[in-house]
């Protein structure tokens, strides 16, 4: 029974960690199309106000959030962790952030023929870098949490 509860509790982590990653990346998505209809005279919350939930923020928030974000997105819970046992950490969240996510998304910008691939890449980058790091320090304050739990209970 004990089995059962602690995957439920991973399966939940992995789900909300999958939301937040999606909301981050989504919602800068939907703010960068925002802008660029705003640049070329159209309303900023365009997709809020008009019919059309395709335009504006809704469509950049939708075509990276579903299901593209979703699912890519849920690599990170699943990686994290298996490196949550490693002795550097944050170094190797680090680092598959940047190599793999990133530079995986860059490729793909490269691929699709971006005008600037580097700069449209930077934003989610740092956004990226960010949420990671908010989740190490997370997953790490947890494991201390657990830790200091067991020492008690021993003690």
């Amino acid at each position: 029974m004990k089995s059962i509860a602690n995957a439920l509790k991973k399966t939940y982590d992995y789900v909300m960690w999958d939301i937040i990653y999606t909301a981050m990346y989504g919602g800068l998505a939907g703010i960068g199309n925002a802008i660029g209809n705003y640049q070329h005279k159209n309303s900023f919350l365009e997709s809020i106000h008009n019919d059309n939930v395709y335009s504006g923020f809704g469509e950049g928030f939708i075509n990276m959030a579903v299901p593209t974000g979703v699912l890519v997105n849920f690599a990170y819970p699943v990686v994290f962790d298996q490196l949550s046992k490693t002795k550097n950490f944050r170094l190797w969240a680090n680092t598959f952030n940047i190599i793999v996510m990133n530079g995986g998304f860059l490729a793909l910008h490269y691929y699709l023929g971006t005008k600037n691939p580097l700069l449209a890449q930077s934003l989610p980058f740092l956004v990226g870098t960010a949420t990671v790091n908010m989740h190490v320090s997370a997953i790490q304050q947890a494991k201390h949490t657990k830790d200091d739990l067991e020492a008690k209970i021993i003690s």
